[in-house]
């Protein structure tokens, strides 16, 4: 449920798309739910109703999302994370979905066995519509079972007449108790420990272990095509040699034994369909078991070669090992297997057309590409379309230019290589240019090869899709330098704009200099002021956990030379404005818009001006710099906009947004907005600023015009979308791109700006590094060093590529901002002098602002102009 998905998108476009949006049932037939988590609201007392009021909102959006869907089948998706913290508070978004249990066609809930007891109520006659069910108990305490024993075994919900696609994960009962009819089912998958085995036993009714195997009855599953098991502890082989599923089509087996290779021939062989696609641990094959495969399965379409370690459910239990005698390896003799003949002169899997291989890789980087082109040489043999391989070694040869011609002709291709362990730090040579490999989730920290050039059509899709596909670039544009000149305003203008900024109590807000208030700051942290020592005694309590030396000047000359600068301010204003969406109101509507308090809490960071230091402090525990200069940049936006509700306006606030809108009414700006935007530092700094959004951000919102990005290796531009995220990627990039601290935005790297660099790193769960993460996922000059730390099973640490952020980690940042704004609301906003100067180097290519025509370039000038000459 986000603004900026279907069908809500719909309802913004006009009056027209919304009538017809809501009328239309389809569109709201699809639905997935990601409860709010009370960790990231609830860290006082005072929190809890704040939360209470958003779970409330987000039932009622269910109840009203529902409604519109009017009598279509519904596919509902419901996931709780931390489920078992909340249950009373999750009941209400619970029982909105019961409400509609008659249409439901697939349901997938991740819920606590507490919360799933109310669906285990449900029976076969409540359900007549239920095609999928997922079931997934991972967020379940052992504190569980003693509330909620046996909730499935009763259960009447499997009996539904259409059920046939079943999943159970960690479902801590019998399952071979369960009512289910499992000859209708066409798709199961089976991830419940050591209950699997019981299952198995169950319906088979296996008698002692001391009993042969060949004494063991057939499961007879005619309709299945698709099974998936996954077993941590025992092993499988019984189960395999039982099972009986002549309509089977994709087999996956993962389990810790090592499921041995003649029970999965048996398996397959019974299949009267060809099995096309397989994905197993082949750490028990041999290579006389793995020719044998090609011959049970003549056209497979997709092979997966994956250790069972990435799907074990406790990673303290053994996890197995290679059967004695094997020797099985992904090699380039492997690839060569693919590519044979047999003693018939016809080919191995000549319809292969997907392999993944993430366990044990010893290909070669030549030997993919040998792969690739005989693949494509055969008319026999279908070519490679989607290609997944994770190595354990850094890449040796040169694979970009080689690959793109597969590229280019469809293949879809990830290739993950750890990172470098260089004796120095990571440092490309600026002048030359980057080139960085970006292919999906894994490590990948690509060497630095003079001359290379490689792009692709595709580079606009890395923020957005979950798996990147591609090599992406990133350097310095060759005209970067006379683009930034062209737009930035001279440093005298910012520097006149810097002095209109103003100080404020941070207690009261009394603005300095107003009355005979005479402001004095903190003598320990040197970045917040107080207008008497009652108010400094007063805010104690709020401030003592923030108060620290080694703060500098903080971010204070940043802001006002950020807001004093009339084109990032312009910007500022248009970024607000499609926040709140004020460009779509009509002209009959804006003076009362005008009349209504807007707040904005945006996180912003220093970060250090070269890309490469960023991705050493952001990697490497040890690695530091001294004088490691730095830049402001802009990491996320929450506003009651963003999906939760408003903020409620303290008196600090709601004094500052009145003295803006009496001055802006005094100047004859009666119908526009006026937002207060508080500047959050790591948490440990505000300073609020009252931003009135003028005419000509109205009319650059209402045109939006897109914004033009070149890459600095192959110069093709390429046009993105007037949007929140672009204006944001525009106004940091712009920052970058200044060499000669022309904006003023420059200052040393302090030790908290590196400290928040490395939590994002380790993926820690705080807002200000999860609001850094967000903004890696967004922005193009990141995509393709994204990394954070696992721990392996055997207690080793490992840095790996995190996965594209989904929409819902965006509004988890989100809600972790708003959460701290509630808590520490008192922490009122004061704003900046000062002036600090540093010179730096960007690194990526800077896309371009939206083309102004001349009369709009003419009128900008005149403005500069007349306002210099006014503060003179």
């Amino acid at each position: 449920m986000h603004k900026n998905h279907a069908p809500l998108i719909f309802l913004r476009v006009s009056h027209d798309w919304r009538r017809i949006a809501i009328d239309t049932p389809r569109p709201w037939a699809s639905l997935h739910i990601p409860v709010p988590s009370s960790q990231f609201y609830i860290r006082y007392p005072e929190d809890l109703q704040f939360f209470s009021r958003v779970l409330r909102d987000v039932g009622q959006g269910t109840r009203d999302w529902l409604e519109r869907s009017g009598v279509c089948p519904l596919n509902i998706s419901l996931s709780n994370w931390d489920a078992g913290s909340i249950e009373k508070d999750d009941k209400g978004i619970l029982s909105q979905i019961l409400k509609f249990a008659s249409r439901w066609k697939r349901i997938s809930l991740n819920l606590s066995s507490a919360q799933l007891s109310h669906v285990a109520r449900l029976s076969e006659a409540d359900v007549p519509l239920l095609e999928s069910l997922t079931i997934d108990q991972s967020r379940g305490t052992p504190h569980d079972l003693t509330r909620t024993p046996g909730i499935w075994v009763p259960s009447r919900i499997f009996k539904a007449p259409r059920l046939h696609e079943l999943s159970l994960t960690q479902v801590r009962e019998d399952i071979s108790k369960f009512s289910v009819n499992w000859g209708q089912l066409t798709s199961l998958t089976l991830q419940a420990g050591d209950n699997a085995l019981s299952f198995m036993r169950g319906i088979t009714e296996m008698p002692k272990p001391s009993t042969r195997p060949d004494d063991i009855p057939s499961i007879s599953l005619p309709h299945l095509k698709e099974l998936a098991v996954f077993e941590n502890m025992s092993n499988c082989t019984p189960f395999m040699k039982a099972l009986d599923a002549p309509s089977l089509q994709a087999v996956e087996i993962y389990s810790s034994a090592g499921p041995a290779p003649p029970s999965v021939f048996h398996l397959i062989s019974r299949a009267s369909s060809p099995i096309r696609s397989f994905a197993s641990d082949f750490s028990s094959f041999s290579r006389k078991d793995f020719l044998q495969l090609r011959v049970y399965c003549p056209r497979l379409t997709t092979l997966a070669v994956r250790t069972f370690n990435d799907f074990r459910l406790d990673p303290t239990q053994n996890p197995g090992g290679p059967r004695e005698g094997n020797d099985m390896q992904i090699d380039n003799t492997f690839l060569s297997v693919l590519n044979s003949t047999n003693a018939n002169g016809d080919y191995r899997c000549p319809k292969l057309t997907t392999l993944e291989c993430f366990t044990g890789v010893k290909i070669s980087d030549a030997g993919i590409l040998d792969f690739l082109r005989k693949r494509e040489e055969s008319d026999e043999r279908a070519s490679i379309k989607n290609l997944r391989t994770q190595f354990k070694r850094p890449q040796k040869d040169p694979i970009a230019g080689p690959l793109k011609p597969f590229l280019e002709n469809g293949l879809d291709a990830g290739l993950w290589y750890p990172a470098l362990q260089a004796t120095s730090p990571f440092c490309p040579a600026d002048d030359v240019g980057e080139r960085l490999s970006g292919f999906g989730k894994s490590p990948s920290y690509d060497r630095h090869e003079p001359g290379s050039r490689f792009s692709s059509s595709n580079h606009h899709r890395a923020a957005d899709e979950l798996t990147p596909t591609r090599m992406y670039t990133s350097a310095i544009h060759p005209n970067r330098k006379a683009d930034f000149r062209e737009v930035a305003p001279p440093k005298s203008i910012i520097k006149e704009g810097k002095k209109e900024a103003f100080l404020t109590c941070t207690n009261c807000s009394k603005i300095d200099g107003s009355g005979g208030c005479e402001l004095k700051r903190c003598e320990k942290c040197k970045i917040v002021y107080y207008c008497s020592r009652d108010c400094q005694k007063e805010h104690w309590e709020v401030h003592k956990t923030q108060c620290q030396e080694g703060l500098g000047t903080g971010i204070q000359p940043l802001i006002a030379a950020f807001v004093g600068n009339p084109m990032l301010q312009h910007y500022l204003q248009l970024l607000l404005c499609w926040e709140f969406l004020f460009h779509k109101v009509p002209d009959s509507e804006r003076e009362a818009l005008s009349r209504k308090a807007f707040h904005a809490h945006i996180d912003v960071g220093i970060e250090p001006t070269k890309i490469a230091d960023f991705m050493n402090l952001y990697t490497y525990d040890d690695w530091d710099k001294e004088a490691l200069e730095g830049m402001l940049q802009i990491h996320l936006v929450a506003t009651a906009h963003s999906g939760l509700p408003q903020i409620p306006f303290t008196d600090k606030m709601m004094y500052l947004w009145q003295t803006a809108r009496d001055d802006a009414d005094n100047e004859g700006c009666t119908k526009s907005p006026v937002v207060v935007v508080q500047f959050i530092n790591d948490m440990t700094q505000r300073i609020s600023w009252p931003i009135t959004i003028d005419e000509d951000a109205f009319d650059s919102a209402r045109r939006a015009p897109p914004f033009t990005m070149v890459s600095a290796l192959t110069r093709k531009a390429i046009d993105k979308p007037m949007s929140v995220d672009s204006i944001l990627e525009y106004v940091n990039t712009h920052i970058r791109s200044d060499t000669s601290n022309r904006l003023l935005l420059r200052v040393p790297m302090r030790e908290c700006d590196k400290r928040l660099i490395r939590d994002a790193g380790r993926n820690k769960d705080a807002h200000p590094a999860q609001a850094l993460r967000v903004k890696m996922n967004r922005e193009a000059v990141y995509v393709s060093h994204r990394m954070e730390i696992v721990t392996t099973p055997d207690g080793r640490t490992e840095r790996r590529i995190i996965g594209q952020l989904t929409e819902a980690d965006r509004q988890r940042a989100r809600e972790l901002g708003r959460a701290a704004a509630m808590r520490d609301m008192q922490m009122g906003g004061e704003a900046v002098p000062a002036d600090e100067e540093a010179v730096s180097a960007g690194e990526h290519a800077a896309p371009e602002a939206p083309k102004m025509n001349r009369a709009e370039r003419r009128r900008l000038e005149q403005q500069m102009k007349k306002e210099m000459k006014r503060r003179k």
